[in-house]
């Protein structure tokens, strides 16, 4: 029977639907699959995995993230800029940023197909104006495939 707003029969509506239902569990499980694989990516600021054998290099990735620094943040940070001291709320955030953009760039090792990311830097840049902040973070390095060292 033909749906009269869409023109579709209700069997190929479920069709569709079906298929694409389909396409949402695919794509589920790959994403499990890469969120598994991006676990054992192995990140060092090192040039060469010492313990690993080589077994090619696939290319340089990289990973951005961006934090912002709400009025809170500001004030306490401002607060311990006249009394002295750390700034915890900041020190959390810059920590988190950190790891966010780590944990991105083992995401994107594993897309590209890598076990292992070398020589990693990462940069800090904060932006503000107009009484708003924002804190970036870069990750970025070598992706490569290592094996077991023999």
């Amino acid at each position: 029977m033909i749906d009269a707003l869409t023109g579709v029969c209700e069997n190929c509506r479920e069709l569709e639907a079906k298929r694409k239902r389909q396409e949402i569990a695919t794509a589920e499980e790959q994403m499990g699959d890469l969120l598994a694989a991006a676990d054992t990516v192995v990140l060092t600021t090192e040039p060469v995995l010492s313990d690993r054998h080589l077994v090619s290099r696939v290319g340089m990735v990289g990973s951005q993230c961006a934090f912002g620094m709400n009025a809170l943040k500001d004030v306490s940070a401002g607060i311990r800029d006249v009394v002295g001291g750390r700034a915890r709320v900041v020190e959390d955030t810059l920590r988190d940023a950190r790891e966010a953009a780590l944990r991105e760039l083992k995401r994107e090792a594993a897309l590209v197909g890598a076990n292992a990311v070398v020589s990693v830097m990462l940069e800090l840049s904060e932006f503000s104006g107009g009484g708003k902040s924002m804190l970036f973070v870069m990750a970025y390095g070598t992706a490569v495939v290592v094996a077991d060292g023999e």
